[in-house]
């Protein structure tokens, strides 16, 4: 005796439709019907065409899924070379900036060295004649001219000590900067 709601035991007409609507049951368990593009049309489809149906949709999904995050993937690895690269870029730019401006310091390093040992020289040859100078004046009495001498002397030292002053600024200055470019090749590195 079947369970269904339209099922009466007494009735051989509705035995019949209870019947038709089991074996319809069964029918429903195990197939699939779709609709065609006209609403009247239906078409049968099997559980193994379901289920192929299904894994190629499934496949086809992965597929999409797996192109989509390798171009994510390459767009990011692309991204990142990019960045890599204009870092890259920019280091070498300052390293060479760096380079340039250590460059010139030493240039003027050279210089202000020169002109040292240029005033030096002066130096040694105004004690020369000034110790001439000095000669001449206890001969002479002319301690005005020793004293010129001698401001002059104070002059061209203390000229000397501001160029001193000043190339040790430069060699501090050359000092940082060459920290600088360490301390960047060995970030880069």
């Amino acid at each position: 005796m079947s369970t269904n709601k339209w099922h009466n035991s007494n009735d051989k007409k509705n035995n019949s439709i209870s019947s038709n609507i089991n074996v319809r049951n069964n029918i429903d368990k195990y197939d699939i019907y779709k609709k065609f593009p006209n609403s009247t049309e239906m078409y049968y489809v099997s559980d193994n065409d379901e289920t192929q149906t299904f894994d190629e949709e499934e496949k086809k999904l992965q597929d999409e899924i797996h192109n989509n995050i390798n171009l994510l993937y390459n767009n990011l690895q692309k991204k990142c070379t990019d960045l890599i690269n204009k870092n890259v870029d920019q280091h070498q730019i300052i390293v060479k900036k760096l380079k340039n401006e250590i460059e010139e310091i030493k240039g003027i390093n050279l210089k202000n060295q020169s002109k040292i040992e240029s005033q030096e020289q002066i130096i040694n040859q105004l004690r020369q004649s000034l110790g001439l100078k000095e000669n001449q004046t206890r001969k002479l009495g002319h301690e005005k001219e020793l004293e010129a001498k001698k401001n002059e002397i104070l002059n061209l030292k203390n000229e000397n000590r501001t160029l001193r002053d000043e190339i040790d600024k430069y060699k501090t200055l050359c000092d940082e900067y060459n920290e600088k470019y360490m301390e960047l090749l060995s970030k880069n590195n």
